[in-house]
């Protein structure tokens, strides 16, 4: 332990005539004491405060703490009669108060017993111990550290003065430590400081957080520069990027989603601090560090931003590529297109180059280069003060820490301090031994933290880090970085180590076999096909002991027996697993409770009735319970599904307002967390909506926006729903005989039964059903829960309350009646076939056609020449389930759009004043 002891002469008579300085001395001591780590105790004459000593880069804070205290004294040297500070390893001897007493004459000082005088011999210079009667050293002053000569920097002059000459982007090549990086930054600080108010040039320096370094200039005086001229918009769309980029520092694998906002980032961000620049009347540049340890990806954006960009000639762009021997790089070409000049910088200058480890540098100095260089794995220089203030260090000694290993030759540059030095982790484990464990720690603490501040974004890579610094994730962090991978489609770490056998060191042994199981249902789920899905499930259901995990098996489970329509082994597994994670704070809830909505409304294709009070509520009660769960727990990525299905179950419900302001929620949701396949098929069921309720030029807008800028590629099913749906749309909003798409999927031929009846051709429209029927699917039926399912406009939810068979032939049905009553004209055919139909399939509330099918029942009454009384019973019957379903939507506007927008809707309504209903 180590000891510290303020102490003032003449105490209580100070106290009484300058109490205001006294109380500041005090405070100012005590506040120093406490950011170096101790913990103060005032006694009746003697301020003291403990440390340990074992604590990591200790005596850098305790200089700090001196130099504070040291600072605020002599500021009051001339009112005090005498004072001392003593630091000490070993209190044996005098009582503390009579060593100080004694210390503190002829005005005092600053004094360290043998112990600590030679732990800080470093970093200040002591008086003899002889000249003190107690054999303590006495400061005389602090050490200063002045940067290294301009001597030792030759390539300077030179590199500035060719660069000068020739102005074009230039990429910088030669060996490690050759001075390039140093030279480069001198002749672009040279050039920018013609003008003070001119920022720091950004620097993107790659070997840390991948693609995610192209977001790192984005800090700092940069932004604050731009701040004062880009338009606020601007600013906020570039922090929201950037926050959302540097997330994903520690993935390996490069999403769609990040690839895409990085791409954004960076075109935006060259467009505005060029503009920037501009305003300031200064060259703008932007320096590329250590591009031979780019990754591809971010190489791909930055030489195809820089194809598009359009201030090429006002934007210099320098390169620094170390390789150790002249000659090529690979892909010299392009290269070329960004930097036209290579450089070859073979400077014989040696620097920093040790052989072996310094003893004479002191271990705090060690340390916290040996600090810099694991936090530079996994951070940018431009954190590190930030992360190790949070850790309880203060800028003040890390700034002082800086100016040190600058001195010494350790690091070269104070914005990213991490030693170039070969081998150097290698030379800090030979001198530090175990106490390398606390820097692993210390790293290790503030990765968790950043992640649980949601600062870091969870992924495999993540824990693989964390095996590799002596820890693990808890039981659930471990689950979300699978997850998160899975959801991203970065999982070839995953299924390396699965392969390599290496899973249960990063996982954990006592629970790798479960979160094996986990990811193997979880992936299957999110991109099997049917066959693979069914495949899967054959085993059987794994145990768990950790109860989260035994839930997030009984939920994947829940998603295949909702797939295979076995809604009881379903209800079964979810109830199990909402009884598990019900009282407990993790985000598997959110999920549960939205299947067991999906269960509810599978379940009503088990029912002879409906029943409005019965499981239709529980789905739209636990649908809402789900999207409050999602954003209690902060999961994006489960908000974007759960406001999927509660908007489609409001939509079946009728709430069509809700159900509009639930997959406006669900498409922002999904874009936030990268979903880009649920942001379309949210987009998809926004243009439903939208032709729900009449607004048919709105809805065709959003279908071709899909088409032309999907947020996740197109594929071939895809695409054929979307052409099906804008072909319907076509037909509402624009002409009847729109061309049906030359490929279509089952959705477009069944629209083509529909167009033909609104054509009026009623023969084709007979044909066309006639072939439809040939066309239904065969077979058992399989619905998707964890992934968008674009084999028909109709899946997700509609099929879960209304098998799909049933559906399709329903709406066939309707149209062929409807045909074959305008044929016969008064045969009893048709009308005695459809109201056979309308009497066996007991048609539901919950189905959003309802009131059509009755219409249409009315309708074909009329074509048949049917008694007045039996017309008038059927528009009273739709309209009432008209008016019934209209008085579930809570806003009165879409209500109003609703009854007088849609076509069949309108039509129905000018019947009802006919029959005098309204």
């Amino acid at each position: 332990m180590i000891h510290l002891h303020f102490f003032l002469r003449y105490h209580s008579q100070l106290s009484r005539i300058r109490p205001e300085l006294v109380a500041r001395l005090e405070e100012i001591s005590s506040n120093a004491a406490y950011a170096a780590g101790g913990k103060a105790k005032k006694g009746r004459r003697l301020l003291s405060a403990t440390f340990d000593e074992n604590s990591i880069v200790f005596w850098l804070d305790m200089l700090i703490c001196l130099k504070t205290i040291d600072a605020a004294l002599k500021e009051g040297e001339r009112e005090l009669y005498g004072w001392s500070l003593c630091l000490m390893r070993d209190e044996a001897g005098r009582p503390p108060e009579e060593t100080s007493r004694i210390l503190s004459g002829g005005r005092g000082g600053i004094f360290c017993d043998s112990g600590a005088g030679e732990a800080l011999d470093a970093y200040l210079v002591f008086d003899e111990a002889a000249s003190s009667p107690t054999g303590f050293y006495k400061l005389k002053s602090f050490r200063d550290f002045p940067l290294p000569d301009e001597k030792k920097f030759p390539l300077r002059r030179k590199l500035s003065a060719f660069l000068e000459k020739t102005q074009v982007n230039a990429l910088l090549l030669g060996p490690a430590l050759s001075g390039k990086r140093d030279a480069l930054r001198y002749f672009v600080k040279k050039i920018l400081s013609a003008c003070p108010q001119a920022p720091s040039p950004p620097v993107i320096r790659f070997g840390s957080g991948g693609i995610s370094c192209l977001a790192d200039p984005w800090t700092g005086d940069l932004r604050d520069a731009l701040l004062k001229i880009v338009p606020r918009e601007q600013i906020s769309e570039l922090d929201l990027l950037s926050g959302a980029i540097s997330r994903e520092r520690l993935r390996d694998e490069v999403s769609q989603n990040l690839d895409r906002k990085t791409r954004r980032f960076f075109s935006l961000f060259l467009e505005n601090y060029l503009g920037a620049m501009k305003n300031l009347k200064v060259p703008a540049f932007l320096i590329l560090e250590n591009l031979h340890l780019a990754p591809e990806p971010a190489l791909r954006i930055i030489f195809e931003v820089w194809a598009e960009f359009e201030g090429k000639k006002d934007l210099r762009v320098y390169g620094i590529f170390s390789v150790e021997k002249t000659g090529q790089i690979e892909n010299e070409e392009q290269w070329r297109n960004l930097f036209p000049q290579m450089i070859q910088t073979n400077s014989p200058e040696k620097i920093r180059t040790s052989k072996g480890p310094d003893r004479s540098l002191p271990v705090d100095l060690w340390e916290m280069a040996c600090l810099f260089q694991v936090l530079g794995n996994y951070f940018p220089g431009s954190l590190f003060t930030r992360l190790l203030v949070e850790e309880g260090k203060t800028p003040a000694m890390v700034q002082a820490a800086l100016e040190m290993l600058v001195s010494r030759g350790l690091i070269d540059d104070f914005d990213d301090p991490v030693p170039h030095i070969p081998g150097f982790l290698a030379q800090a484990q030979a001198v530090l031994g175990e106490r390398m464990e606390k820097i692993h720690k210390l790293v290790l603490n503030r990765l968790l933290d950043w992640v649980k501040r949601g600062n870091l974004a969870p992924c495999f890579r993540l824990l693989e880090i964390l095996s590799g610094l002596g820890g693990t994730g808890d039981d659930e962090l471990v689950f979300r970085s699978l997850q998160a991978d899975l959801l991203n489609h970065t999982w070839s770490a995953i299924d390396r180590a699965l392969s390599e056998k290496t899973f249960k060191l990063v996982a954990g042994k006592d629970r790798a076999a479960a979160l094996e199981y986990i990811y193997g249902s979880l992936k299957v789920l999110i991109t099997g096909n049917e066959r693979d899905i069914r495949s899967w499930f054959k085993s059987p259901l794994k145990k768990a002991v950790y109860v989260p995990y035994k839930a997030h098996i009984l939920n994947s489970h829940a998603c295949f027996f909702l797939g295979i329509g076995a809604s009881a082994q379903a209800l079964e597994a979810v109830k199990e697993a909402i009884h598990l994670s019900q009282n407990r704070s993790w985000a598997g809830l959110a999920r549960a409770y939205r299947l067991f909505a999906l269960v509810n409304l599978s379940r009503r294709r088990m029912e002879s009735s409906f029943r409005e009070s019965g499981t239709s509520g529980e789905a739209l009660e636990y649908s809402g319970f789900a999207v409050e769960n999602a954003e209690k727990s902060g999961d994006p990525d489960e908000l974007a599904i759960s406001a999927y299905y509660a908007a489609s179950i409001q939509l079946l419900f009728g709430n069509i307002s809700k159900a509009l302001r639930y997959v406006t929620q669900a498409e922002e949701s999904a874009l936030a967390a990268g979903r880009n396949n649920w942001a379309d098929r949210a987009c998809f069921l926004r243009g439903k909506i939208r032709f729900e309720t009449g607004h048919y030029r709105e809805a065709l807008i959003l279908f071709e926006r899909i088409q032309e800028k999907p947020h996740d590629g197109m594929t071939k099913e895809k695409k054929m729903l979307l052409d099906d749906w804008a072909y319907r749309t076509r037909i509402y909003s624009q002409n009847p005989l729109s061309p049906k798409p030359s490929k279509c999927g089952i959705d477009g031929h069944l629209f083509e039964i529909e167009a033909a009846w609104l054509s009026g051709n009623c023969k084709l429209a007979v044909e066309a059903a006639a072939r439809f029927s040939d066309r239904l699917p065969q077979g058992d039926e399989f619905l998707h829960i964890e992934q968008p399912d674009w084999y028909s406009g109709f899946a997700q939810c509609e099929f879960l309350l209304i098998p799909r068979t049933d559906l399709f032939t329903r709406m066939c049905c309707t149209f062929q009646s409807l045909a074959l009553a305008k044929i016969s004209r008064g045969e009893e055919e048709s009308y005695r076939s459809f109201q056979h139909f309308l009497r066996d399939d007991r048609f539901s509330e919950m189905d959003p056609n309802d009131p059509f099918y009755f219409y249409a029942w009315f309708k074909i009454l009329e074509e048949s020449g049917a008694a007045q009384v039996d017309m008038n019973t059927a528009v009273s019957m739709a309209f009432k389930r008209l008016q019934r379903r209209a008085t579930r939507i809570d806003d009165m506007e879409t209500r109003r759009d609703w009854l007088s927008l849609p076509r069949w809707n309108a039509a129905l309504s000018r019947a009802a004043r006919e029959y005098k209903l309204i």
